[in-house]
């Protein structure tokens, strides 16, 4: 299976990813900072640092991005931060979901 992550260098994202590579995944990753992806996974996942970069099908999609939450206190200033770092690239994933001519069977 093709699966395309985003978030997959966070908290929840390395396990998963290291579990759908080790039953034999392809795993593709959406990562904004490319140098700690290769520190994680070398070369055992493509990497992308836009959504428009993907060329190959994908038979799913997780969606894990967003700045992390347990990184410090949920102040006013950093809520909205913490919101516009996961709407933004969910609606980046649907924009470019709506333009696939293959879509992916599931979206989590």
């Amino acid at each position: 299976m093709h699966l395309l992550i985003t978030g997959g260098t966070g908290f929840i994202g390395v396990p998963l990813v290291e579990a759908l590579l080790a039953r034999g995944d392809q795993v593709t990753l959406l990562v904004r900072n490319m140098a700690k992806a290769r520190a994680l996974f070398h070369d055992r996942v493509n990497l992308l640092d836009t959504i428009d970069d993907t060329a190959s099908a994908v038979d799913a999609v997780i969606n894990l991005a967003g700045e992390p939450i347990l990184a410090g206190r949920w102040t006013e200033s950093r809520k909205p931060n913490l919101k516009d770092s996961r709407i933004g690239v969910t609606e980046a994933l649907v924009s470019w979901l709506s333009r696939c001519g293959k879509k992916p069977a599931v979206l989590v």
